[in-house]
């Protein structure tokens, strides 16, 4: 059994496959679907900006947890 800071470091490896370039070339391709997913203001033109940011602060988060030595909640609103 994998123990929480294998976890966490499991899923920044994933962060930084995707990378930030990744992440939003993907939020470019979701946006020009005839329907993207319903939960992202699509009219909002700050929105992947916004969403960058979230990547970033998400990367950031994992990143710390790693080199701490810690596992991790993370809570979103």
């Amino acid at each position: 059994m994998a123990s929480p800071g294998d976890e966490v470091g499991e899923i920044l490896d994933g962060l930084l496959e995707l990378s930030q370039e990744g992440f939003q070339n993907r939020f470019i391709r979701e946006s020009q679907k005839s329907e993207p997913v319903p939960w992202i203001d699509w009219s909002e033109e700050e929105m992947l900006d916004w969403m960058t940011d979230y990547y970033n602060q998400i990367f950031d988060y994992y990143q710390s947890a790693v080199r701490q030595h810690k596992a991790l909640l993370l809570y979103l609103t």
